[in-house]
């Protein structure tokens, strides 16, 4: 999987590119939805993605992973593995909890990231704003943030709009997307996705 073609199709191949009418995070709408709960049912095409994550980072020195709940936990622990396997040495795994809109690093992993070096990682990226809160969690616990790194960028995401020093992800892709009022789906009729994405509040309505 060394080009975003190749990724692309590798997420098709594992039904994580769903195509209908979808409410994303931010309230848009669009025609394109990366289920990435089809991927991590799947230990090892998990495992897979994970590695050449990993292989993108091998040449940045860190000590720890970390990522937000609940997605980002799986790759986090496999990237660690993978890692520490590419380096020769013991990189560590951690995740931070969302507490009252803000990322923290509980359990003791405050203390585990102390003056360590650390990655940032996350599954999809649209605006950015989640990745963000867990750098800045990082930072508060004196961690020390070497970049960050995603499995999918669809939102032209970028290291100045996160506050790192770099950002590199597996693919990068952007889905076209619509304000509701002008969403072309809503006016041609084309019915909201229930099952995915936003559109599963809409369940009981």
């Amino acid at each position: 999987m060394s080009e975003n073609n190749d990724v692309l199709e590798f997420l098709k191949k594992h039904n994580a590119i769903v195509y209908g009418h979808f409410i994303y995070t931010s309230g848009k709408h669009g025609k394109v939805y990366i289920n990435k709960d089809a991927l991590y049912i799947k230990p090892k095409v998990i495992s897979e993605l994970c590695l050449e994550m990993s292989k993108i980072v091998q040449n940045i020195n860190f000590d720890v992973v970390c990522a937000p709940t609940i997605g980002g936990v799986i790759l986090s622990q496999w990237i660690a593995y993978h890692s520490s396997n590419l380096k020769n040495c013991e990189i560590l795994s951690i995740f931070s909890e969302e507490v009252d809109g803000k990322r923290v690093l509980k359990r003791g992993y405050d203390k585990v990231i102390e003056n360590k070096k650390v990655i940032v990682v996350d599954d999809v990226l649209t605006t950015g704003s989640s990745i963000k809160k867990v750098i800045d969690a990082v930072r508060s616990c004196n961690g020390i943030v070497q970049g960050s790194l995603s499995l999918v960028n669809r939102g032209n995401v970028t290291a100045d709009d996160i506050g790192s020093p770099f950002l590199k992800s597996l693919l990068n892709i952007n889905f076209e997307s619509f304000e509701p009022e002008v969403c072309p789906l809503c006016k041609n009729n084309i019915p909201i996705n229930r099952d995915l994405g936003k559109g599963k509040k809409m369940q009981n309505l």
